[in-house]
């Protein structure tokens, strides 16, 4: 990367780091627990609701967004060719509280440098981050051959019905990779699709297997 690149990215987080921590603040204060199924809400109340606050701070920034029948939702940067499209996937569903914390875990805080709260890694902090690489890229005025979808699922954390249901109404983007918790690798295989996975979670014959995270509670 190129130093004059490097100095436009470090002054665009300079620039946007307190939003940025406001923002992931304002999502996690959404307690987004899966639920009872409701009309509109076929995970529940709060990923509904974690879905809502993600798409309307997408739509914020400038971006165009679509909530997928309350299943999922993207924010999307335009590209050249609509035909086919690029994709990050992050979820903003998170897992039941548990025991171990100090402080209320839906009032994010900040302590020795660490962000702390549920979700702030897994995977609400990520899921802004998303749209905030995007944002350099639309300011920044940069052309893309493809467009750029930022998914925000919201059954990651059970049954992955999110995706699954994504795949069968919406055509899959032609690569795909997973913001998700600590892991700043991913892979991918090179069939289509949308798939989560952890770095190292491959099984036998270099197949993949659907992420199946390990949490302690206090630790998100």
């Amino acid at each position: 990367m190129d130093q004059a690149l490097n100095q436009k990215i470090d002054a665009y987080i300079a620039q946007n780091k307190e939003q940025l921590l406001k923002d992931i603040a304002a999502l996690v204060a959404v307690n987004s627990v899966e639920g009872t199924p409701e009309e509109g809400a076929p995970f529940g109340a709060g990923p509904r609701a974690a879905l809502d606050k993600t798409l309307e701070l997408a739509a914020g920034m400038g971006f165009a967004t679509r909530n997928c029948e309350n299943y999922i939702g993207y924010a999307e940067l335009a590209g050249k060719d609509p035909e086919k499209y690029l994709a990050t996937i992050c979820h903003v569903d998170v897992v039941p509280v548990g025991n171990g914390w100090t402080a209320d875990p839906f009032t994010m805080r900040i302590q020795d440098g660490w962000l702390l709260g549920r979700g702030v890694a897994d995977d609400k902090g990520p899921m802004v981050a998303t749209l905030y690489a995007l944002k350099f890229l639309k300011e920044q005025g940069y052309e893309l051959r493809y467009p750029i979808r930022a998914l925000a699922g919201t059954n990651e954390e059970t049954h992955m019905q999110d995706v699954d249901y994504y795949l069968k109404n919406y055509p899959a983007p032609v690569f795909c990779f997973t913001p998700d918790a600590e892991f700043p690798v991913r892979c991918q295989d090179r069939q289509p699709g949308v798939q989560r996975r952890h770095r190292g979670d491959r099984g036998r014959r270099g197949k993949q297997r659907r992420a199946r995270p390990c949490k302690r509670a206090g630790q998100d």
